[in-house]
């Protein structure tokens, strides 16, 4: 008798608490890492979505199409080895800009359930330059956060400084 009651306030407690772990509902802002560099301009660079890198072979071939323009650049993406990607993915955003002087920034990620909405500054002096540009925002998530996601979309905010 002392083993069903213990069986049985062992069952009550877990309906109590919960068998598992619930998804919440409703958006959460995820905590991310942020990378950002220009990359040399490509007419065809992928400018409308964002581009999941979940490993060091994808890094690797992403930075063949967009290869860091200084050595600068070259520093924010030389993290990304095996060990990065054993717990984080990548998000990247690229954009060809028509000044060299418009940067970008990673400004928040929000998941909402199966989406992830990623916002990127667009900062804009007041004076640019004539050059073009391809820039790169890089988000650095934990695979985790970001585990079955099916929908990525990407907002850009324009900046005058």
């Amino acid at each position: 008798m002392k083993k069903f009651y213990l069986v049985l306030v062992g069952l009550l407690i877990l309906m109590a608490v919960g068998c598992g772990k619930e998804k919440s509902s409703g958006p959460v802002d995820l905590d991310f890492g942020v990378g950002a560099y220009r990359a040399n301009w490509d007419e065809n660079n992928l400018t409308d979505k964002a581009i999941k890198i979940d490993s060091t072979k994808l890094m690797n071939e992403f930075l063949e199409q967009h290869v860091p323009f200084t050595e600068e650049d070259k520093e924010v993406v030389m993290k990304y080895d095996d060990d990065f990607f054993k717990k984080k993915v990548v998000y990247a955003y690229v954009t060809n800009e028509s000044s060299g002087s418009n940067l970008l920034e990673p400004a928040n990620a929000i998941r909402d359930g199966e989406n992830l909405k990623l916002k990127v500054k667009r900062i804009i002096p007041q004076i640019g330059t004539m050059d073009m540009a391809a820039r790169v925002a890089l988000f650095e998530l934990k695979r985790d956060d970001v585990e079955n996601v099916t929908d990525v979309t990407v907002s850009v905010e324009d900046i005058q400084k």
